[in-house]
């Protein structure tokens, strides 16, 4: 049962990805802004990918339950 859950769960994900490896991402996604609250002392509580164009980012997603 592990094996069939965990096999829907990549080929959904790989499936419904809005972009793979090598696309351009859209200018209107780019300037999507987006909310986070983590470093609480930082300037702003928002950014968007249009800030760092050029730039290579790595972003790091991470959730509790």
């Amino acid at each position: 049962m592990y094996k069939y859950t965990l096999f829907t769960v990549v080929l959904f994900s790989q499936l419904f990805a809005g972009y793979a490896v090598g696309d351009t991402i859209s200018i209107e996604h780019q300037n999507v802004e987006f909310s986070y609250c983590y470093p609480n002392d930082s300037l702003s509580s928002t950014f968007s990918l249009s800030e760092y164009a050029g730039n290579i980012i790595m972003i790091e997603m991470a959730a509790s339950w």
